[in-house]
C-alpha cells in the first residue's frame, strides 16, 4: 500500500512552507475562539464598508421586472411561488434558491429596499468568513488567509455584486461553493486517515455544489478548482503526470463534471425563454475581447478607478492594447510554469483566475452588450489575491524583511479600498445616478443611454427621447432602443418617425408585439386606419391575452363595423376580464350586428348584471328583444340594429 501523504504540497518540504503556529500567528488565533473573533472582525469590516448600500433604491434595470413586478416573488413565501421558483426559465436564469431568498425578503421587509440590501451584505460577510476559514484550514496560515479575505471583502469590484440586489445570485452561489470547498477539505483529510469516513464529506461536497448551481451557475468550474487544490495546498498529488493517483483524483470528480451537463442545458433553455440578448461577433473578435478583458480585470484589481456597471462591446480593439494584453498574459503564464515547484500558489492562483473567467469571457457565447462585468470578478479575484499575499511574504523573506512589516502596506491598501468602495456605492443610489455614471466613464455606451431612457420615460419624456436617439445613433442594430425610440416618438406626436423606427425593431425581432403595435399606432394617428388595424391584429396574435392590445383592437374593429372580426377578440376579453361590463357590451353589440341575437342577448344581460340600472345597456337589450320579435314575425327582418356602439378609442399606448 502506498504511503499516505501527510502535508499540503510538494513544496512543503521546504521549512518556510511548513505551517508553523509559533511563527504564522499567536496561539490564540489558532483556537476556535480566536478564529471566531477574526471572522467577527471580517464581518464588521464588510458591514461597515457596505452599509451605505442600505440607502440605495431598487434599480429599474432587472429589479423592476425580476422583483417588484413579479407577483410570484413580491407576495412572499407561498407554495405557488416555491413551485414557480423551481420551474421558472423566463427570467434568463434557473436560480430557484436565489428566488426563495428574495421571497423571504419580501416576506420580512416587504418592498423596503434596505432589507433586501442588508441580506446581500450579510451573505457577502458570510462568504468572506468562509474564504478565510477555507485558506486557514488548507494552508495553516492565519495571517495570510485573513489578509486575502479582508482585501477580497472590501475591494471596489465587489460593489456591483453586493449593492445590486439582483446580483444576489452571485454571492449566494459563492456561499454554497465555499461550504463545498470546506467539505472537500474534510474529505481529503479523512482520506488520509486509516479509519477515516470520507464518503459522507464527499456526498456533502456534491450536495453543496448542486446548491451552488441552483443559486447560479457561477461556480460551474468547481470540479476544476478541486483538482487545482489537490495539487496545492492539499498536496494530494505531487506532479502533473498522468499516473494512478492523478487518474483517481480525476475519477472522483466525474460526478461533479456530469452535473455541469444538465446545468448547461437548463441555462441555455433559460436564455432562450428569457429572450436574452445574444450577440454573435466573429470568433476572432471574441478571442480578442477575452484577452483584453483578462488584462482589464487585472488592471481594475490593482487600480480600481472608473469602474462601471456596463462595459460596451466595441467595433474593434486597438492593436497596441491587444498585443499588450497578449504579452502580459503570456509572461505571467510563463512565470507561473517556471515557479510551479518552488511557488505552487502562483500557478494555482493564476489558473484559478484564468479558468473561472472562461464561462463569462464571451468566447463560447456573448450574452448582452458588455465585454466584461465587475460582478464576474467575484470568484476569479481569489486567485490573484492568493498570488499577491503569498508572494509578498516570500519576497519579504528573500529580502530579509520582517513579515510583520507587510501589515503596513496591506492596511494602506485596505483603507484605500474602503474609501473607493464607499464612494462607488453612491453611484448606485438610484437608476438615474447609476446610468449617468456609466455614460461618464465609458465611451459610446448605447446600453447605458437606452437604460437612461427607460428611467426618464415616465418622468422626463424629452430627456428619454434624447437618450434613445443617442443609443440608436451609436448602434442602429440595437433593437430594444429602436423599439423604445418608436414608442417615445409617438408620445411626442412624431408619428412618421415613430413608424420608421418601430418598423426597424419589428423586422429585427418579429416575435415582439410591441413594435408591431407602435407601427399601428403611428398609422392610426396619420389617418391610415386600415394599415393600423393590420398591425394591431399582428400584435394581438402574438399576445392574445394582453388586454392593452385586445381592448383598443376590439373598439376600433367595432367602429369600422368589422363586427365578425371583433367577435373573437371580445370573447377573449370577456374570458380574461369576467367582471368588465364594457367587454360584454361590445360582444353583445358585435353578435347583434351579425344576427346572432340569442347570444347577443345573453352577453348584454351579463353586462347589465355587472352594472345594474345602466340606461345604455338596457336600451341595447330592448333593441335586441325588439329585433328578435321582428325576426319571428317577418321572414325578412331588417339588418339594421339600433344598439349603442362603444366610443372610439383615441389614446393608444
Amino acid at each position: 500500500m502506498a504511503k499516505k501523504k501527510s502535508g499540503f504540497s510538494p513544496a512543503a518540504k521546504k521549512k518556510k512552507d511548513i505551517p508553523n503556529p509559533s511563527v504564522s500567528s499567536k496561539p490564540f488565533f489558532r483556537s476556535v475562539g480566536g478564529l471566531l473573533l477574526l471572522c467577527g472582525l471580517l464581518s464588521v469590516l464588510v458591514v461597515g464598508t457596505f452599509w451605505p448600500s442600505v440607502h440605495c433604491l431598487f434599480q429599474i434595470y432587472d429589479e423592476n421586472d425580476y422583483l417588484l413586478a413579479n407577483t410570484r416573488i413580491n407576495h412572499g413565501l407561498t407554495w405557488k411561488g416555491v413551485c414557480w421558483a423551481f420551474t421558472a426559465l423566463d427570467k434568463s436564469n434557473w436560480v430557484p434558491l436565489t428566488w426563495l431568498t428574495h421571497m423571504m425578503d419580501f416576506q420580512i421587509y416587504g418592498g423596503n429596499p434596505w432589507g433586501h440590501h442588508l441580506t446581500n451584505i450579510l451573505i457577502h460577510a458570510a462568504n468572506v468568513s468562509l474564504l478565510f476559514l477555507l485558506f486557514r484550514r488548507m494552508t495553516g496560515s492565519v495571517g495570510r488567509s485573513f489578509v486575502v479575505a479582508a482585501l477580497f471583502a472590501i475591494h471596489p469590484l465587489r460593489v456591483e455584486s453586493v449593492t445590486w440586489i439582483s446580483e444576489r445570485k452571485d454571492v449566494l452561489s459563492f456561499f454554497f461553493g465555499m461550504l463545498g470547498f470546506l467539505a472537500y477539505v474534510r474529505y481529503a483529510e479523512e482520506m488520509r486517515k486509516v479509519s477515516g469516513k470520507p464518503h459522507r464529506f464527499y456526498l456533502l461536497t456534491l450536495l453543496l455544489f448542486v446548491l451552488s448551481l441552483m443559486s447560479k451557475a457561477t461556480l460551474v468550474t468547481f470540479p476544476c478548482l478541486l483538482l487545482l487544490l489537490d495539487y496545492w495546498p492539499l498536496g494530494r498529488i505531487s506532479n502533473f503526470k498522468l499516473d494512478r493517483t492523478a487518474l483517481h483524483l480525476f475519477t472522483e470528480k466525474i460526478p461533479f463534471f456530469l452535473l455541469i451537463i444538465p446545468t448547461s442545458i437548463v441555462a441555455k433553455m433559460a436564455e432562450q425563454a428569457g429572450n436574452s440578448i445574444l450577440l454573435h461577433p466573429p470568433l476572432m473578435m471574441r478571442l480578442q475581447t477575452a484577452l483584453i478583458s483578462y488584462m482589464r480585470y487585472l488592471g481594475y484589481m490593482f487600480w480600481p478607478e472608473n469602474l462601471s456597471s456596463n462595459y460596451p462591446y466595441p467595433k474593434s480593439w486597438p492593436v497596441g492594447e491587444l498585443w499588450l494584453a497578449i504579452a502580459i498574459l503570456v509572461a505571467l503564464s510563463a512565470l507561473a510554469l517556471v515557479l510551479y515547484k518552488r511557488r505552487p500558489y502562483f500557478l494555482i492562483g493564476w489558473l484559478w483566475f484564468i479558468g473561472t473567467l472562461v464561462p463569462v469571457n464571451g468566447i463560447i457565447e456573448q450574452i448582452g452588450s458588455p465585454t466584461m462585468a465587475d460582478r464576474y470578478s467575484y470568484v476569479p479575484m481569489v486567485g490573484i489575491l492568493l498570488i499577491v499575499v503569498w508572494g509578498a511574504k516570500d519576497v519579504a523573506e528573500s529580502l530579509r524583511i520582517r513579515p510583520a512589516l507587510l501589515w503596513a502596506p496591506a492596511s494602506i491598501a485596505a483603507i484605500l479600498f474602503i474609501a473607493v468602495t464607499r464612494h462607488d456605492i453612491g453611484y448606485w443610489q438610484d437608476s438615474v445616478t447609476r446610468w449617468v455614471r456609466v455614460t461618464a466613464v465609458t465611451k459610446d455606451n448605447w446600453t447605458a443611454y437606452a437604460n437612461l431612457g427607460v428611467t426618464f420615460k415616465s418622468t422626463d419624456p424629452d430627456r428619454a427621447l434624447d437618450c434613445y436617439e443617442k443609443a440608436v445613433a451609436i448602434n442602429p442594430d440595437f433593437v430594444e432602443a429602436q423599439r423604445e425610440l418608436g414608442a417615445c416618438l409617438i408620445g411626442h406626436k412624431r408619428y412618421e418617425e415613430a413608424i420608421e423606427h418601430s418598423r426597424i425593431a419589428w423586422t429585427q425581432n418579429t416575435d415582439d408585439p410591441r413594435p408591431q403595435w407602435n407601427v399601428g399606432v403611428g398609422y392610426f394617428y396619420t389617418g391610415n386606419v386600415k394599415e393600423a388595424i393590420f398591425h394591431f391584429e399582428m400584435a394581438y396574435v402574438l399576445e392574445p391575452n394582453n388586454i392593452a392590445y385586445a381592448v383598443p383592437l376590439a373598439q376600433i374593429l367595432m367602429q369600422q363595423q368589422r363586427f365578425a372580426d371583433a367577435i373573437p377578440v371580445t370573447k377573449s376579453l370577456c374570458a380574461i376580464q369576467t367582471n368588465n361590463a364594457e367587454n360584454f357590451n361590445m360582444l353583445g353589440c358585435a353578435l347583434a350586428q351579425t344576427g346572432q341575437l340569442d347570444a347577443a342577448l345573453r352577453a348584454l344581460q351579463t353586462a347589465l348584471s355587472l352594472v345594474p340600472n345602466d340606461a345604455g345597456l338596457q336600451s341595447n337589450i330592448d333593441q335586441v328583444i325588439k329585433l328578435k320579435q321582428q325576426k319571428a314575425s317577418s321572414p325578412s327582418p331588417t339588418n339594421s340594429v339600433g344598439v349603442v356602439l362603444p366610443a372610439a378609442r383615441n389614446d393608444f399606448k
